[in-house]
């Protein structure tokens, strides 16, 4: 997932990485709900180019939401489509909160899950962490991997470019639940000067 954050600079993207089901979406929609803008939700595409950066490109106008996460945030889950039928998630569409232009990524966060609050954590990562975590977020990589037998020194390479004009990279090891939300937002927020 993918928001649009405001900042002194001008509104910048933060993504979020996880595998399925991490909450990323309910983090996009807490945000959302405190200013942001969302981009990208379950796939964030971006654009690298030497002159102008990494830019996120703006997907689809919705979130996916669980009941629990629909409730919170006020949204009536009879009036959203269902994802599946035998699943109790939700297509939320945000087309008032949607931005419709591309935005320079200024950080990626990639969650994990901790089961005691004690070992909770927000750490900057670099260098190789970064590389292999943003390697681990890559839809589908087996197929880069595949594609990158060829000439894997060049892949890698435009890998390292991409992951170095990212400005930040965070390692975010949490506690499973909406309850760690609002003080998620306010250290992520607070961490960009939003």
């Amino acid at each position: 997932s993918c928001v649009g954050v405001p900042t002194a600079q001008g509104e910048v993207a933060i993504a979020f990485a996880a595998p399925s089901g991490s909450g990323k979406s309910t983090l996009a929609s807490a945000l959302v709900a405190r200013g942001c803008r969302l981009l990208a939700d379950d796939l964030t595409v971006v654009s690298h180019r030497p002159e102008t950066g990494i830019h996120v490109l703006p997907t689809f106008p919705r979130v996916r939401l669980w009941r629990d996460a629909m409730e919170r945030f006020g949204y009536t889950p009879e009036a959203c489509e269902r994802v599946r039928d035998e699943m109790d998630k939700y297509s939320v569409p945000m087309m008032e909160a949607f931005t419709r232009r591309a935005l320079p990524l200024a950080a990626i966060y990639h969650f994990s899950r901790v089961e005691d609050e004690r070992h909770a954590e927000l750490r900057r990562v670099q260098g190789f962490e970064a590389t292999a975590r943003f390697l681990d977020a890559i839809h589908q990589r087996r197929a880069l991997f595949y594609a990158m037998a060829a000439d894997r020194s060049a892949h890698m390479a435009l890998i390292a470019r991409a992951v170095g004009a990212i400005p930040e990279h965070w390692m975010l090891a949490q506690q499973s639940g909406i309850a760690q939300l609002d003080m998620l937002v306010a250290r992520i927020l607070g961490a960009h000067g939003a």
